[in-house]
């Protein structure tokens, strides 16, 4: 604009503040400072339209860039309603069942849900005192006088699982250990798909807390074997987070729950596939509703048309400042004119933006 003004002085001063003033006003910034926060801004509503929730905007940036992703198991690529369980074991009162489902409804954690939901006592359910949950390990508490311990063999026994070909959640009262669950895992619908697409473009990983069980199952899956890793600890798993990012790998990690905390916390990107979207964990940047989990390969791979989407908003925005300036630094284009094209050409940019997200979302991810 001085350049502009300073020439025009020489040549015609008539020109000199219209040039100087025109050039102020068409290159205001306005359109390329709402392209980014607009572009974005659509593309989280979109998402949350869709049942994927996340924390901010940020959340998109770092998703485009992950390239590697670590999946927990149980409760995140296994349905907690559809497992069957089995109790085996001591034949069991229904007092003594009761005191097992008033402990378990106090954990959020899959395997607990499911027991407790596999016990239909119609009986109210029982106070729990001195209650504690130890991640990966189990949970303990007093009920009428009485101690019980529910989790892995580990917790229960102090032995681990020789050969284990289910999930088992060991049981603990009466002064003795009386038995186990057996739950059978049943994945979630889609899972095959998504993971045979998430493949082609990025590192897959297994980081589970349960025993190795379900290793011959996952495998195929998976493709290396030496990708999943079971009897993880909530510390192993925060560490391996932490040995891939040292290895320049940007990290999303998808769990639930206590266990997974740590993990979620270290990782470039928390994501939680959550029954309810009101139970999860503070760690996370983000939740997808369990039944959207077929369409994850998707929402990643949108923050990417995302970018292109602003990419293409600033060549917009700049397109239509060379194209002022030319005139603008003539003398062509007087201060008025100026001062009505800047705002229609920021309204432009925001339109396009957001129509395009609007449009490009509902091809992209459907929402049935």
């Amino acid at each position: 604009a001085t350049t502009s003004s300073i020439y025009w002085m020489f040549n015609d001063p008539k020109l000199a503040i219209i040039a100087f003033t025109s050039v102020l006003i068409i290159a205001c910034p306005c359109a390329l400072a709402l392209t980014v926060p607009f572009t974005y801004g659509s593309t989280m509503r979109q998402f949350g339209r869709r049942g994927f929730y996340i924390k901010n905007t940020d959340v998109i940036e770092k998703l485009r860039n992950i390239n590697t992703i670590i999946f927990d198991k149980t409760g995140t690529i296994t349905i907690n309603s559809t497992m069957k369980t089995q109790f085996i074991g001591e034949k069991l009162l229904d007092k003594n069942l009761l005191f097992i489902k008033s402990l378990a409804s106090n954990s959020s954690h899959p395997l607990s849900t499911t027991i407790t939901e596999s016990i239909t006592s119609a009986s109210s359910l029982l106070d729990v005192t001195d209650y504690q949950e130890i991640p990966s390990m189990g949970i303990s508490g007093i009920i009428d006088g009485m101690r019980i311990n529910m989790g892995s063999s580990k917790f229960v026994t102090g032995k681990d699982d020789i050969n284990p070909t289910s999930t088992n959640v060991y049981i603990f009262m009466n002064d003795r250990v009386v038995g186990y669950f057996k739950i059978e895992n049943s994945y979630r619908k889609g899972l095959k798909g998504v993971i045979r697409q998430l493949r082609k473009y990025y590192s897959l990983y297994l980081l589970s807390g349960d025993n190795e069980s379900e290793r011959k199952n996952l495998t195929p899956l998976f493709g290396d074997d030496s990708n999943l890793k079971f009897n993880q600890s909530p510390s192993d798993k925060m560490d391996f987070v932490v040995e891939l990012k040292q290895k320049n790998k940007s990290v999303l990690m998808i769990g639930d729950g206590l266990n997974d905390a740590g993990a979620l916390m270290e990782s470039d990107v928390g994501l939680t596939i959550a029954d309810d979207i009101y139970s999860f964990s503070p760690a996370c940047d983000g939740i997808i509703e369990s039944s959207r989990f077929h369409q994850l390969y998707n929402f990643i791979s949108f923050t990417k048309t995302s970018i292109i989407i602003v990419i293409i908003s600033f060549v917009i925005s700049f397109i239509y400042n060379f194209i002022g300036l030319y005139f603008a630094v003539q003398g062509n284009l007087s201060p008025l004119i100026a001062a009505i094209l800047m705002p229609i050409s920021s309204v432009s940019v925001v339109a396009f933006a957001t129509l395009s997200i609007n449009y490009l979302s509902n091809r992209l991810i459907p929402k049935a």
